[in-house]
């Protein structure tokens, strides 16, 4: 039985050469991506990462991917990719809970 498709939203964080790029998810740890030329790839760009179930692993290579608009805001700056987050801080300033990024201190 063939186990089921899943997707992961995330966000091109570096270039490490021409076509591989490393992309952040809250889910994992890290993903490999090795550009499709027919979707090419920038740092800032989000991306919705599409695998089996049985292919996931904490750091693995990720070939099928979809280009998406925007989940936040996000600007690069040089090898910076900055991401605008909006949201009240009523207790704890020095420390933001948010739902996508997780703990952002």
């Amino acid at each position: 039985m063939e186990s089921e498709f899943k997707s992961m939203i995330g966000i091109v964080v570096r270039q490490d050469s021409y076509d591989r790029f490393f992309v952040w998810c809250k889910d994992s740890e890290s993903h490999g991506i090795q550009m499709n030329p027919q979707k090419p790839l920038k740092m800032g760009n989000w991306v919705n990462i599409k695998f089996r179930s049985s292919e996931f692993q904490k750091e693995f290579q990720v070939s099928n991917y979809e280009v998406i608009s925007q989940v936040y805001t996000t600007e690069v700056q040089g090898n910076r990719v900055l991401v605008k987050l909006d949201q009240y801080l009523m207790e704890n300033q020095q420390e933001l809970d948010h739902h996508f990024f997780g703990k952002i201190w």
